[in-house]
């Protein structure tokens, strides 16, 4: 029953804010950083409702060691699609995420995405993964903290798995030149009692 709701909540969600988005485009267009603010807390309470929907609980250890004054890139293991939620409302600060670009094949999703700043990594074409990468850089130096999940997919094993090699340029490259702190996070796996760092 919790799955059907929140389902229901998601679509419905997702159909009937559109027309907030449409607003946020325009506002963007006289000023960018309010309709940015704007977005991430209307992003920030759907992802607070859903997990309240599925009952879903989480744990936050270290947060203190989170730079507050300036932006950072967090590095995280994907092991569930709750990643993206549990972390962006655990962050207090403004967040978005590099994706996988067939996330746009989802009907309208993509345009909230848009909206706080994510960018989309196309794995099979190098030239424009590159192109991601230093356009994620520069929301980084803009100010803009960013996440990315290295492993390139949701990881549904015990261990982590290998990263992509877009994501290790990601990581090595572009990102360390902004000057930008770098975070890793950390997954409490309840299934073997082991800590994992993405």
């Amino acid at each position: 029953m919790r799955t059907i709701i929140t389902v229901l909540f998601a679509v419905l969600g997702i159909i009937f804010c559109f027309p907030y988005h449409l607003y946020l485009k325009q506002l963007a267009k006289k000023d960018q950083d309010k309709a940015y603010i704007k977005a991430q807390k209307l992003v920030k309470g759907f992802f607070g409702v859903v997990m309240f929907l599925t009952g879903c609980k989480r744990t936050i250890i270290g947060k203190e060691n989170i730079p507050t004054d300036q932006p950072v890139m967090f590095v995280g293991n994907h092991r569930s699609y709750f990643d993206i939620l549990s972390c962006h409302n655990a962050i207090d600060m403004p967040l978005g995420f590099m994706s996988k670009d067939n996330i746009k094949d989802i009907p309208l999703l993509y345009k909230y995405m848009d909206d706080i700043g994510c960018t989309y990594l196309d794995r099979t074409d190098l030239k424009k993964g590159l192109e991601t990468i230093l356009q994620t850089a520069d929301i980084i130096k803009s100010g803009h903290s960013m996440m990315i999940f290295p492993e390139g997919t949701r990881n549904k094993g015990g261990n982590i798995k290998k990263y992509v090699n877009s994501a290790k340029e990601n990581i090595r490259g572009d990102f360390f030149a902004t000057g930008k702190r770098r975070v890793q996070k950390k997954l409490w796996n309840k299934g073997n009692g082991e800590q994992k760092r993405g």
